[in-house]
């Protein structure tokens, strides 16, 4: 019985199953989110910096956003060649660390601190922690799933 999807190719595949693992990596992160929140005591959130500026009144479009988001992250994990959650966690970490100045905008332009429901997010560590623990749920599932989602010999 052939491998159902082989007609695509093997760079299809690997782009299809990337993407695939990123959005449930993403999905994971969500839902450990709450958690998240509650040990780093911040109101901050990846899925509503996502989704607030799109709706106030449903947490959905910054779910779809935040899975759409893991789901290209997670292909170009996979493109580049890479799987494993050492590989997950050091890509996702060095990623949130290196956007986390980008976070200077979020302050000026994003609705839910000009609101003052949040607190200034560049300057604040229980947010950067939040982010930072947020990746690294996203960066081990990802990994984990790539692994298992790999060639078997």
């Amino acid at each position: 019985m052939e491998h159902v999807g082989s007609e695509r190719g093997p760079t299809l595949n690997r782009l299809i199953t990337g993407f695939a693992c990123g959005a449930a990596a993403a999905a994971v992160w969500a839902a450990a989110d709450p958690a998240l929140r509650r040990v780093t005591r911040t109101e901050y959130s990846d899925v509503r910096l996502v989704g607030d500026p799109l709706s106030k009144d449903s947490q959905l479009p910054g779910l779809a956003v935040h899975c759409l988001n893991g789901g290209m992250f997670g292909a170009a994990f996979t493109m580049l060649g890479l799987s494993g959650m050492r590989q997950g966690i050091l890509v996702a970490e060095l990623e949130s660390a290196g956007l986390w100045p980008l976070t200077v905008l979020v302050d000026r332009y994003h609705p839910t601190v000009r609101s003052g429901e949040w607190s200034p997010v560049f300057r604040d560590p229980r947010a950067f922690c939040h982010s930072m623990l947020g990746h690294l749920v996203f960066g081990a599932t990802l990994g984990a799933l790539t692994s298992s989602a790999g060639p078997r010999r």
